[in-house]
């Protein structure tokens, strides 16, 4: 909890496991804090972590938050401001990622190494996507995106992809 800002950064989920739901806020002695950030390797090897959902906003996910985790699926159900440096790498039993808000940006080999992802649906807004952020998602055969996203939306993701060496991969509308 970081009383000066009235927010909290999740940083120590090793033991987590299951389906978990990573809540909007938390409270502390009747205070209620928004759970703003994700930190460096908070749930990174999480062997027995089966599903993760944000259940509101969230602003960052930070670098390794989640590598090597055993993740089938990751659930955005609110916006996102920023997916760090391999946030998901190395997820290799990762499957789904939906994304229901605004997506701010998602670095560098955010999702790098995950062998049995399929589908990635984005329902928002995209901002960007870096560079290898999809590289050796070699089951990735399909990209959900809204109908009203813009053309040049479409080709950032293409070039996303295309920087991954992923070929073939639908965006479907």
């Amino acid at each position: 909890v970081n009383d000066d800002e009235k927010t909290v950064t999740l940083t120590d989920g090793h033991k987590a496991s299951g389906d978990i739901i990573i809540p909007a806020a938390v409270e502390q002695d009747g205070i209620s804090y928004p759970v703003t950030s994700i930190g460096d390797t908070a749930f990174a090897s999480c062997w027995q972590l089966v599903s993760v959902t944000f259940s509101g906003n969230v602003g960052s996910i930070r670098d390794h938050a989640f590598t090597s985790a055993a993740l089938e699926t990751v659930t955005f159900s609110g916006d996102v401001t920023s997916i760090g440096y391999g946030a998901f790498s190395s997820c290799r039993a990762l499957e789904n990622v939906t994304f229901s808000g605004d997506v701010g940006s998602i670095g560098y080999g955010a999702f790098r190494n995950c062998g049995a992802l399929e589908s990635v649906t984005f329902s928002g807004d995209v901002g960007s996507i870096g560079d290898n952020a999809f590289q050796y998602c070699t089951a990735l055969t399909t990209i959900y995106v809204p109908a009203s996203m813009p053309d040049e939306k479409i080709a950032m993701i293409e070039t996303a992809l295309k920087s991954s060496g992923l070929s073939g991969v639908k965006i479907e509308r």
